[in-house]
């Protein structure tokens, strides 16, 4: 396994950052006329060592050195009540094991919002997007970039892997607008959500004997979401919700089975107490309704739970519960019921110093297929601000999966991963 090299180390984080430096001055927001116009060039630079690339069993596992370079331009034109924002990002990764894992994603998105009078506001959000699924994810699942041991099982009809990450685009736009704040005694908020998925490459990988792998033509889709909050305040800083949720989801290449309307009500209590503790607990049921009759409704308990609380100023910690359907990217299966635990938590021991950790539980179900995921993701890692312009971090991931399914080869798959990143994240 390789190492990381003890120079770069010293490199990033010189003898000199560890004194206490006086604290700069932020820059102030450029002022043109009556407007605030707010310009954040950044540039950040991390190299990390992966344990386990191909998302595989120990066995198979290879890892690498991994660089990034992630240029980043943020602007925004206005104040909190009302503004309009543009942030520009690219990430390009460099796989040192294997070039043909080398990827480059973006985003483009504008945001902005509007409050032409009194209690009513509306926030809009358009955006592009270019990503990637790593090989040995996904549609790939446990799929590495050569051929499995033989002799395969004979339900398994491919041998060969794609050649390289499988690439997406994605289009999003949302509108949501609010009538009501904290200071009334009701809030209405109506939303809706479009979305479009297409891939770029990989639309079939060909086996040594007739059959192609279906990997992305399969995973394309355009969803349209529309939603609908009450909010009542029932007490103090508490108040009763009723959420409704509909999302019409198209597949767009042969997977018309797949088409599904699913619809989502809850309802439940949020609360505020003086900006220390904030939460919110929510249930109800979620139903999936297929377009084959053959697939189907789907029709499940749904819950929302989350609390944030501030114990001082330079404290946060924060847990949120949640239980829903979602898209499954897995061959053979359209949908997976997802249940999630996340706790977070962040203390700024002083202006410079930011430790962090955060920890991820999942149980997924794939209806339809005898196969059931359960993984634990934790990262911890620590922020060091050099100076009002450069920030320099330290962060250890660590994935474990374990996978019960006949599909799979072995039929129980399980695998561990440990990404460790050290980067320099600068911005003017």
């Amino acid at each position: 396994m390789k190492k990381v090299p003890f120079l770069l180390v010293a490199g990033l984080m010189p003898a000199a950052a560890l004194a206490a430096l006086t604290p700069e001055p932020a820059v102030a927001p450029l002022e043109i006329g009556a407007l605030s116009v707010d310009l954040k060039p950044g540039l950040k630079v991390g190299i990390g060592q992966d344990s386990n690339i191909y998302t595989e069993v120990a066995a198979r596992a290879d890892d690498s050195m991994v660089y990034t370079l992630s240029p980043s331009l943020a602007m925004r034109v206005g104040d909190d009540l009302q503004f309009s924002e543009v942030n520009l990002t690219a990430t390009g990764g460099w796989v040192e094991f294997d070039e043909d894992d080398n990827y480059t994603d973006y985003a483009a998105t504008y945001s902005g919002k509007f409050a032409p009078a009194g209690n009513f506001e509306m926030l809009a959000r358009v955006g592009t997007a270019q990503g990637h699924d790593e090989r040995g994810s996904g549609n790939s699942d446990r799929c590495t970039n050569g051929t499995w041991p033989a002799p395969l099982p004979a339900s398994w009809p491919w041998t060969l892997c794609p050649a390289e990450p499988n690439v997406f685009q994605d289009v999003t736009g949302s509108l949501s607008m609010l009538y009501g704040n904290s200071e009334t005694r009701g809030r209405v908020e109506f939303g809706v959500n479009a979305m479009g998925r297409r891939y770029t490459n990989n639309a079939g990988v060909a086996s040594s004997s007739a059959t192609t792998m279906p990997q992305t033509d399969p995973l394309e889709y355009d969803a349209l979401g529309f939603s609908l909050k009450f909010a009542m305040r029932a007490g103090g800083a508490t108040s009763a919700v009723l959420e409704a949720r509909t999302t019409d989801t198209d597949y767009t290449t042969g997977q018309d089975a797949a088409d599904s309307v699913e619809d989502e009500l809850l309802g439940g209590v949020e609360w505020d107490v003086t900006g220390k503790t904030t939460g919110y607990l929510k249930g109800g049921v979620s139903r999936k309704d297929f377009a084959a009759p053959a697939a189907g409704t789907l029709e499940e308990p749904a819950w929302r739970a989350g609390a944030t609380w501030m114990p001082t100023e330079r404290s946060v910690l924060n847990i949120e519960m949640a239980r829903s359907f979602k898209e499954s990217t897995i061959a053979g299966t359209v949908v997976k019921d997802v249940t999630t635990w996340n706790f977070n938590a962040m203390h700024r021991i002083n202006d410079r110093v930011e430790p962090y950790a955060r920890l991820s539980l999942d149980a997924i179900e794939y209806p339809g297929i005898a196969r059931e995921d359960e993984a634990v993701r934790f990262t911890g890692g620590v922020d060091y601000k050099f100076r009002r312009w450069i920030v320099f971090g330290f962060s250890w991931a660590h994935t474990a999966e374990s996978v019960s399914s006949a599909p799979l080869i072995g039929g129980n798959s399980d695998y561990a991963r440990d990404v460790i990143l050290l980067s320099a994240d600068m911005t003017l």
